[in-house]
């Protein structure tokens, strides 16, 4: 397998960089799960048909392709006390690996399904206003779309489970020494997801479109740490999803039944407790 990287670079000062990236990657083909034959009638509606009509279920897929192009720049200033990350980016994306939901027999079928183009960007900004505070704010946007009609797919329809297309993440961390061996340390992030973009099943001009299935929704999630640190022990008191978010991440039906509701852990409280040797 053959994969070019081409890569340029310019430090246009001392703790400043520019750069530019082009490349070309992979992933490895793969054997199709065997269907049974209840399966038959959505086959052919996707157009997996021998010459005379009849389904044919696929035996496997093969390799997909991707074209990345990217520009960003790197940079400290202030003496450190502010890092910037940011860089925009395009993927060229060939024989795409595509699994199907076959909305009547409620398996699914991997095939390579035609061209996308995936465009967007992300920034970070990290903060270091002194020595025992470091915060760390970040944003990502993502768009990525067919550029040909398919089988299951029109022009312009987004790609399944690329996630969603804005994510926005701030975190904080405090250190605090005490004497010779002891420090207190507090840490928090908080997430924010938006609402996923609508796509396969979920996708009203979709042919496996299932009108009772629901995107998860958009969710902010806070995690919080409190501890204290002494000698070669680290004792921690933590707070996973703080604020208790419990809406439903995915919902999935067939023929109109519940078969699965998928939901992120609940608010948890711990302590926990380790010792280094």
């Amino acid at each position: 397998v053959f994969t070019p990287k081409v890569s340029m670079s310019w430090n246009y000062n001392q703790d400043s960089i520019l750069y530019a990236v082009a490349s070309e990657g992979f992933r490895p083909g793969g054997g199709q799960e065997r269907l049974p034959g209840v399966c038959n009638d959505d086959l052919i509606d996707y157009g997996f048909v021998d010459d005379a009509g009849n389904a044919a279920p696929p035996t496997q897929y093969d390799s997909d392709s991707v074209w990345n192009y990217e520009i960003g720049t790197k940079s400290r200033m202030l003496g450190g006390k502010v890092t910037v990350d940011g860089s925009a980016y395009m993927l060229k994306w060939d024989d795409i690996q595509t699994r199907i939901g076959l909305p009547v027999c409620a398996y699914g079928v991997t095939t390579n399904l035609g061209e996308a183009t995936s465009q967007g960007f992300d920034l970070s900004v990290n903060l270091q206003p002194t020595d025992s505070l470091s915060i760390l704010a970040s944003v990502g946007y993502n768009e990525t779309k067919f550029d040909v009609t398919t089988t299951a797919f029109n022009e312009g329809d987004y790609v399944p489970e690329t996630g969603a297309p804005w994510v926005v993440r701030l975190a904080g961390d405090y250190v605090q020494p005490f004497g010779n061996d002891m420090e207190f340390f507090a840490r928090f992030d908080a997430v924010y997801n938006s609402k996923d973009r609508l796509t396969g099943s979920l996708n009203p001009n979709s042919p496996s479109y299932q009108p009772l299935d629901m995107a998860p929704p958009d969710s902010t999630i806070v995690n919080a740490r409190l501890g204290v640190r002494f000698a070669n022990i680290d004792v921690t008191f933590f707070a996973d999803n703080l604020f208790n978010y419990d809406d439903p991440q995915f919902v999935n039906h067939v023929r109109g039944v519940l078969y699965l509701e998928d939901y992120l852990p609940p608010r948890t409280f711990g302590v926990s407790a380790s010792a280094s040797f």
